[in-house]
């Protein structure tokens, strides 16, 4: 399972959603991301607040992908993501 399933986005992380991907922003450091697909897909699925269980079927189900390929990409991502301090 993903062992980084904790998904809440720091408060002061805002996060926009454009045309050709997502760009995200933290206020207090002025860190900055633009992330396309695949990445932007698994992100906004998160930020969704879904159970796990339904985050890991609808990213499986949006990517094509097996659950297991799904569930390392994600754990991938949110280890990421919380080292850049987009998510707690």
């Amino acid at each position: 399972m993903v062992t980084n399933c904790r998904f809440r986005i720091r408060k002061n992380v805002h996060y926009a959603i454009e045309t050709t991907g997502v760009s995200i922003i933290n206020t207090e450091n002025k860190h900055g991301k633009y992330i396309t697909y695949p990445e932007a897909a698994v992100w906004l699925v998160l930020a969704g607040n879904h159970s796990l269980t339904r985050s890991i079927r609808l990213v499986t189900f949006i990517l094509q992908i097996s659950k297991n390929e799904t569930i390392k990409m994600m754990d991938q991502l949110m280890t990421d993501w919380r080292l850049e301090s987009f998510i707690e």
